[in-house]
C-alpha cells in the first residue's frame, strides 16, 4: 500500500508539471490516505528536498507533497540527455548589498533548470534551486566572497526526469559599484569647489578622498551619508586638486568599501584678469576686468591704502564699476574677487592683483587726429568732453621720437595744428586741466594718436560729408573740398539702386570757398524712394582728382499731419495728396478724379505711357488759363483719368462750349498765308483748329519763333496752339468725333500749366517737331 501511494505521487507530480510546461492551469486531486487536495495555481519553484514540494503563489496553511520526485533519490527514473543543450551563457549582477542576481536563455524544449553553487572554486558544488523560470536571486551570501555558478537543464519525458548539458562555472561577488559621473564646479563658501557623483547601485555612503596630484597619495577628506555631493571648501588659490569618490556600506559589525572613481581635478574659481582703475572725475574712480565664464557677479574691494584695510564697495554680475562719491585728487586701491552661486548660497572665489587709480580730472575719450578738410596742411585733433575739464593741453611728437611738446590749449573740444611740415607723420596727446585758486591741475594724458600732414604732392581732399534736408523730394550733399592747387569744380553723380544704373544724372555742385553743396531732386530719378548714392569727386587745377561716396535713405514725403492737396514751390515744384500728413501713393481717386502718385508720392503728371493708347480720350481747353487737359476713360466712372496737360495760345474768338472734332489735315494753310502742322478741327464749319505754331511754309525749318516763344499767351485769331508734340499727339491719338469742352477758369487743371522753355530767336525749328 504504501508503494503504491508513492507510485501514484510520482504520477501526480508529472502530470503537473507537465501542464505547467504547457501553460495550462488543472485542478489535479490527489488521493491521500487524508483526502488532501492538491493547489490549483501554478508551481513557482522545484524545490530539491528529499520530498520536493510545489509551492503554490498562495501556500496553504497545511503544504500538500510535492508532485516533483527527488531527483537525486529516483536514480532508476533519471536519465542524461545527450541532446538537452545547456543555456547558452549565464549573466551574474549585484542587485543589492546582500543579493547577487543570475539569468540565463531559456532552452528550447526545456523543463526546467537546476542551479549550483560553489565556494571553493568548483572543488564542491551546492544546489541552490531547481525552477522552470530563467531568474533566480541568490541571497544567501557573505560580502566580498567569490562564488561560481553553473545551470543544469531538467526535462520531463515519458514520465522521466532527463538531465540535460551543464554550463561553464561563472563568477560573481557581492562588491559595491563604482561611482560614476563624478563632476567638480565652483562651490559655496569661502574659495570651495563643489563635487558631485551619480548613486552607485544602491550605496548610500560615499568617501571623498583628495590628493594634489592626479597620482596621489589620496587621503580621506570626509564621509557623506545619505548624499551625491561634497563640498570642500577654505582651499589654496590657483592651487589644482584631485578627487577620487568610493561606495561603502557597513554589514554585520563590518565596513565594506567599493572601488575608488577615477580622478577628477578642480580649482578655486579664477580671479578676474587685467583689472584696471582709471578717473572719470573728480570724484569717482571706473574700473574694468575681463569677465569670467560662468561666474555669477563679482565683490569689489576698495581701500585708500596699498595694504588695506579694505572695505566693500559693490557687487555686480557685469565687468565694469564706478566707485563714486570719492574725495577730489586721491589715490585709491582695489582688488576684485569672483563670486558663484550655488544651491542657494554665495561662494567666493580667488582675489584680483590690487590695482589703484587717482580722483581728479578723467582722461579724454575718443582722441583722434586727421588732415582737416577746410584747411589743407592742418591737423584736426578731436576728443569728446572731461567731465569737470576747463581746458584741455595739446601734446605733439615726430612720430616715433616720443619727444612731446605743448603745443597749445583750448575750451574746445578740437584744435586745428597749422604748425605743421608738409607731409610728416605726428603723434598726439590730450589731457584735461582746471585753475582753481591760482593753481593748474592736469588729468592724464590720452594714449598718443598718429596721423600725417598732407604733401604738395597729394590730391583735393573731401571731408565733413553730410546729408541734410532729407525727404521724398531728395536731399543736400555738402561737404569741405580743400587742395594744395585750387579746386576747379565738384561733380555729384547719382543714382538709385534700382536697375543699375539706368537713372544717373551727372551734375556740378556749388562750390563756396572750401564747401561744395548738391541738390538730389528725386524727380530726376524716376520719383524712387529707398537707396540713394551719390559720389563726390573733386578736381583741382593741376589735374588732380579725390573721389568719395555716400549712401542715402529717401523716404514717402511727408509734412504735417493734415489731410489735402500740397503744392511746393507752387508751380514749379510738385503736387502731393497728403492723408494724415503722409503722401498717398499708387493710383487713388481724390475728388472725383483718378490719379497715379509715384512711390514718393509725388503726382504723376502724365501718365500717358503708364496707360498707353486709348481708343478714345475727352479735350478740356481751359481758355483763360491757355492749357489743354487730356483726360481718359475709366469705365464705369467715366471719363476722370487726366493723362497729360499742354500748353496753349487761345485768342478772344475761340468759343465757349462743347464740340466734336470732325476733320483732321497733315499740313494745313492758314488765313494769314502762313502754314501750320497737325490740324484738327474743332468743329464742322467754323475755323477754329487745333495746331502748331506756323510757318512761312510746309518745310518744317520756317518756323515763325515770334508764334512759339509767345505760347501761353492769349494772340490767336481763335484757333488754339500748341506745340508741334502736342499738337501730333492729338491729331494722331483723337479719333474724328472726339468730345473737346472749351470753358474758362483760373486754375489751370488737375496739373500744373506746363512752363514754356523759350529758344533763340534765329532758331527756325520747334525742338518738340517729331519729324525733324
Amino acid at each position: 500500500m504504501k508503494k503504491l501511494k508513492k507510485c501514484l505521487r510520482r504520477s501526480i507530480s508529472l502530470l503537473v508539471l507537465s501542464f505547467l510546461c504547457m501553460g495550462n492551469v488543472m485542478q489535479i486531486m490527489a488521493a491521500e490516505e487524508t483526502s488532501a487536495a492538491v493547489p490549483t495555481e501554478a508551481a513557482q519553484t522545484l524545490e530539491a528536498d528529499e520530498e520536493s514540494t510545489v509551492v503554490s503563489e498562495s501556500t496553504p496553511e497545511e503544504p500538500t507533497e510535492s508532485v516533483v520526485a527527488d531527483l537525486n533519490e529516483q536514480k532508476d527514473e533519471v536519465v542524461n540527455s545527450t541532446f538537452l543543450p545547456a543555456p547558452s551563457k549565464i549573466d551574474v549582477k549585484n542587485v543589492s548589498d546582500y543579493a547577487l542576481e543570475l539569468t540565463w536563455p531559456f532552452v528550447a524544449g526545456a523543463s526546467g533548470y537546476i542551479v549550483y553553487r560553489s565556494e571553493d572554486n568548483g572543488a564542491t558544488w551546492d544546489r541552490l534551486t531547481s525552477d522552470w523560470k530563467n531568474i533566480y536571486q541568490d541571497m544567501s551570501l557573505t560580502f566580498g566572497v567569490e562564488y561560481l555558478y553553473k545551470v543544469q537543464t531538467i526535462l520531463l519525458e515519458n514520465n522521466v526526469w532527463v538531465f540535460g548539458d551543464t554550463t561553464g562555472p561563472v563568477s560573481g561577488r557581492m562588491k559595491l559599484e563604482t561611482p560614476q559621473n563624478v563632476q567638480v564646479f565652483p562651490g559655496a563658501g569661502n574659495h570651495s569647489v563643489k563635487l558631485t557623483w551619480n548613486q552607485a547601485g544602491s550605496a548610500a555612503i560615499y568617501g571623498v578622498m583628495r590628493s594634489d596630484s592626479p597620482d596621489g597619495p589620496y587621503t580621506l577628506q570626509d564621509v557623506v551619508f545619505c548624499d551625491f555631493k561634497y563640498t570642500d571648501s577654505d582651499l589654496e588659490i590657483g592651487k589644482e586638486y584631485y578627487y577620487k569618490i568610493y561606495a561603502s556600506t557597513f554589514l554585520d559589525g563590518i565596513w565594506y568599501n567599493g572601488e575608488m572613481s577615477a580622478a577628477v581635478s578642480g580649482r578655486v574659481r579664477n580671479a578676474p584678469a587685467q583689472v584696471k582703475a582709471e578717473c572719470s572725475s573728480l570724484t569717482s574712480i571706473s574700473l574694468g576686468w575681463e569677465a569670467i565664464p560662468g561666474a555669477a557677479g563679482y565683490l569689489i574691494f576698495r581701500s585708500d591704502k596699498a595694504g588695506g584695510p579694505w572695505q566693500t564697495v559693490t557687487s555686480t554680475w557685469m565687468n565694469v564699476c564706478t566707485d563714486t562719491g570719492l574725495e577730489p585728487y586721491k589715490e585709491y586701491y582695489y582688488y576684485v574677487q569672483t563670486l558663484d552661486f550655488v544651491d542657494g548660497f554665495w561662494g567666493y572665489g580667488a582675489d584680483s592683483q590690487i590695482v589703484s587709480a587717482k580722483t581728479g580730472l578723467a582722461v579724454p575719450g575718443n582722441v583722434t587726429v586727421a588732415a582737416d578738410g577746410a584747411n589743407y596742411y592742418g591737423m584736426r585733433i578731436r576728443w569728446d568732453v572731461t567731465q569737470g575739464a576747463t581746458f584741455y593741453g595739446i601734446m605733439r611728437a615726430v612720430s616715433g621720437t616720443g619727444n612731446f611738446e605743448w603745443i597749445g590749449m583750448t575750451y574746445a573740444l578740437d584744435y586745428l595744428d597749422m604748425s605743421v611740415t608738409p607731409g610728416e607723420s605726428y603723434d598726439y596727446k590730450v589731457y584735461a586741466t582746471n585753475f582753481i585758486d591760482g593753481q593748474w591741475f592736469n588729468g592724464e594724458m590720452s594714449s598718443p594718436v598718429s596721423g600725417r600732414a598732407r604733401s604738395e604732392s597729394d590730391g583735393p581732399v573731401i571731408s565733413n560729408v553730410t546729408v541734410v534736408d532729407v525727404s521724398g523730394r531728395g536731399y543736400t550733399v555738402v561737404c569741405n573740398v580743400a587742395s594744395s592747387s585750387p579746386i576747379t569744380q565738384v561733380i555729384f553723380p547719382s543714382w538709385t539702386d534700382k536697375n543699375g544704373q539706368d537713372d544717373i544724372v551727372w551734375s556740378a555742385g556749388y562750390v563756396s570757398g572750401n564747401t561744395a553743396i548738391f541738390q538730389v531732386w528725386t524727380k530726376d530719378h524716376n520719383y524712387e524712394i529707398g537707396k540713394y548714392l551719390t559720389c563726390i569727386y573733386a578736381y583741382d587745377s593741376t589735374g588732380k582728382m579725390t573721389g568719395v561716396s555716400c549712401e542715402v535713405n529717401v523716404p514717402v514725403f511727408s509734412k504735417g499731419s493734415g489731410t489735402g492737396w500740397y503744392d511746393t514751390d507752387g508751380e514749379n515744384g510738385e503736387r502731393y495728396y497728403l492723408l494724415n500728413g503722409t503722401a498717398v501713393t499708387g493710383w487713388q481717386y481724390v475728388g472725383g478724379l483718378k490719379y497715379y502718385f509715384y512711390s514718393n508720392g509725388a503726382l504723376c503728371q502724365d501718365v500717358d505711357n503708364l496707360i498707353g493708347v486709348q481708343s478714345n480720350y475727352v479735350i478740356k481747353v481751359n481758355k483763360q488759363m491757355n492749357c489743354v487737359t487730356i483726360y481718359a476713360s475709366d469705365g464705369a466712372h467715366g471719363y476722370v483719368i487726366p493723362v497729360k496737360s499742354m500748353l496753349c495760345s487761345t485768342g478772344d474768338d475761340t468759343p465757349l462750349g462743347t464740340f466734336y472734332t470732325p476733320q483732321k489735315y497733315r499740313w494745313k494753310a492758314m488765313f494769314n498765308g502762313t502754314w501750320a502742322q497737325f490740324a484738327t478741327r474743332l468743329t464742322a464749319g467754323e475755323g477754329f483748329l487745333f495746331h502748331s505754331i506756323t510757318y512761312e511754309t510746309t518745310n518744317n525749318r520756317t518756323l515763325l519763333t515770334d508764334g512759339y516763344n509767345g505760347l501761353g499767351v492769349t494772340r490767336s485769331a481763335g484757333c488754339i496752339r500748341l506745340l508741334c508734340k502736342n499738337a501730333y499727339w492729338i491729331y494722331s491719338r483723337c479719333s474724328l468725333g472726339t468730345k473737346v469742352i472749351v470753358y474758362n477758369s483760373s486754375t489751370s487743371g488737375p496739373f500744373y500749366r506746363p512752363v514754356l522753355v523759350p529758344i533763340p530767336s534765329t532758331q527756325r525749328y520747334d525742338p518738340t517737331d517729331p519729324f525733324l
